[in-house]
């Protein structure tokens, strides 16, 4: 119950802090040194020899998580191969991870350096097969939930210690880390699922148009056959009326 009143006294204050600032000196809602956080997550084609790279701004101390997933790559033998090459950035131009010919992978980092990291998908190595990638990425600030856990600390009377208020705030904090998580795989699931329907649906319309045409044909090829034997000449090969 103490856990409950906490988490709804805490979306209050920040409602209440919200509506006191002055629509005329209120930062900008996109401003990313202010941002909490971020996530998206979306699909991308990648052509063959060529490289798709993306850019998410984190502040220092922030937790950037990475995920990735090769949803499709055609029908045959292109669909065999499935590996795609990341590579992460950092300002500077450090290279902070690279991950070849890999189907799937994810992984996180703590951020040392503000600054806008660079996230790319390469499809180098493939010279005639196109990629269909699923990313997702994740930005984290621990430091917004100890902020908030101060400050229910100093507004709720009703808390017996800071130590609950704590437990409290990193059980939400990990609840809503699995909802991500859960909704991260669900979505990639969706995206894949989605993309199988497609090349099914292209496929099957595909042979069914084909096989028409091929009955279509060798049904007037019969006709045309079948027309040829009672196709009887009139003349001799002497131009003499045949009997």
């Amino acid at each position: 119950m103490a856990g409950t009143r906490a988490v709804l006294l805490l979306f209050l204050l920040l409602g209440c802090k919200a509506d006191d600032t002055d629509p005329g000196t209120r930062e900008d809602e996109w401003d990313p040194d202010t941002m909490p956080g971020t996530n998206f997550d979306f699909t991308v084609h990648i052509a063959p020899r060529t490289e798709e790279c993306f850019y998410q701004y984190a502040r220092v101390g922030a937790r950037m998580a990475i995920q990735y997933h090769v949803i499709n790559t055609g029908i045959g033998v292109a669909s065999k191969d499935r590996t795609i090459t990341l590579r992460v950035v950092g300002p500077r131009g450090k290279p902070l991870k690279r991950e070849f010919l890999k189907e799937e992978g994810e992984d996180d980092y703590v951020i040392e350096k503000a600054g806008a990291y660079q996230i790319c998908l390469s499809n180098g190595h493939s010279r005639y097969i196109s990629k269909m990638v699923y990313l997702f990425v994740s930005v984290s600030y621990k430091e917004d939930w100890d902020q908030y856990s101060q400050v229910l600390a100093e507004n709720v009377e009703s808390m017996q210690s800071l130590g609950n208020l704590t437990h409290t705030m990193a059980m939400v904090r990990n609840r809503v880390n699995y909802m991500l998580s859960f909704q991260n795989y669900n979505r990639w699931h969706f995206a894949k699922d989605f993309r199988m329907a497609k090349i099914s649906n292209f496929y099957v319309q595909f042979w069914s148009i084909l096989q028409c045409v091929v009955i279509i044909g060798c049904a007037f090829f019969q006709v045309y056959f079948v027309k040829k034997l009672f196709n009887v000449k009139t003349l001799t090969p002497t131009n003499k009326p045949r009997c």
